[in-house]
């Protein structure tokens, strides 16, 4: 059975900020543990964390397209901007005030999951396209 390794890259290398995207990369011939679905960039999870700067973007060349991320603090809240190609799902990591905080994605409430115990939302963005994301 084939297995694709798990590569995590920085879109962003600034001092005290990352964009961080995690894909399931090509095949590498070892057993990573992760299923061979997510190879070749299929499956990417994007956490952006801005720390103390007010804004950061980049963009990753993929085998699928370009992938690009665009985090801006709007007050408490983080605005994402991203940009799927096709044939990619992206899971998206979005900073809340509380487990219950409304996530919205192109101004209609997302269904989403809670993850780090509460501090963000996880939203799945299962096809091409640009989206608008928000947390509360």
């Amino acid at each position: 059975m084939r297995r694709c390794s798990r590569t995590t890259l920085g879109l962003l290398r600034e001092p005290g900020a990352w964009l961080v995207v995690r894909a399931d990369g090509v095949d590498d011939g070892a057993d990573a543990g992760h299923s061979a679905d997510g190879c070749g960039f299929s499956t990417v999870d994007i956490r952006p964390d801005l720390v103390d700067l007010d804004w950061a973007r980049g963009a990753e060349p993929t085998p699928r397209g370009l992938l690009k991320v665009d985090a801006r603090k709007s007050g408490s809240a983080m605005a994402i901007a991203v940009d799927v190609p096709e044939g990619v799902v992206a899971r998206v990591s979005v900073p809340v005030s509380s487990p219950g905080a409304r996530v919205t994605v192109n101004g209609a409430a997302a269904n989403r999951t809670a993850a780090e115990n509460g501090a963000r939302a996880i939203v799945t963005l299962d096809h091409a396209g640009h989206y608008q994301l928000a947390g509360q």
